[in-house]
């Protein structure tokens, strides 16, 4: 396959990459095909309005986890600091992870950088908050089962919420 250096980098009308709709749609052979011969596109993330490794972490559509956990693993091999990237929101992918109940992402996202659980959206909510805000509860349970996470349990956001009062609102009983 054949891709113009050129048109690699150019975003669609969604501001999103090849790179970002290949992770998006997880697509392993055409992600790989990009990082290896076009590895300068992970440089271009740090100013991207989309995120690669947002779209592998929450895997858009119901397409296969398995290739995007495979995703996931090359583009956090190539480039580790990707896991403190946010988006316009400060959500990072592990927090889109959590959002989407993705324990195989979050597990390979906290094996990179353990330090990533400790990032906050622009509204303070941890990792934790956003798992319980989308009813996310094997998400929940699995990061409050990991090594220094379940500090974050009575951390409250930006309004004062730990997520035991989000939990609450959301009558969210299998937290307990």
């Amino acid at each position: 396959m054949e891709v113009d250096p050129w048109i690699a980098p150019k975003v669609n009308r969604n501001d999103e990459s090849v790179l970002f709709v290949g992770c998006e749609r997880g697509k392993l052979d055409v992600v790989k095909h990009l990082l290896v011969n076009h590895s300068w596109l992970l440089m271009l993330e740090l100013d991207a309005p989309t995120i690669s490794l947002h779209a592998a972490a929450s895997g858009g559509h119901t397409a296969c986890s398995k290739g995007h956990l495979e995703i996931t693993r090359e583009l956090l091999r190539l480039d580790p600091d990707l896991t403190s990237l946010q988006d316009n929101d400060g959500r990072t992918p592990l927090h889109w992870a959590a959002m989407k109940g993705r324990v195989n992402i979050i597990d390979e996202i906290l094996s990179v950088s353990l330090q990533s659980a400790e990032m906050r959206t622009e509204h303070g909510e941890t990792v934790l908050h956003l798992g319980v805000k989308n009813n996310q509860y094997e998400a929940v349970k699995y990061l409050t089962e990991t090594p220094n996470i379940s500090q974050l349990l009575n951390t409250p956001d930006s309004d004062g919420n730990t997520i035991f009062h989000l939990a609450t609102a959301e009558k969210l009983t299998t937290l307990s």
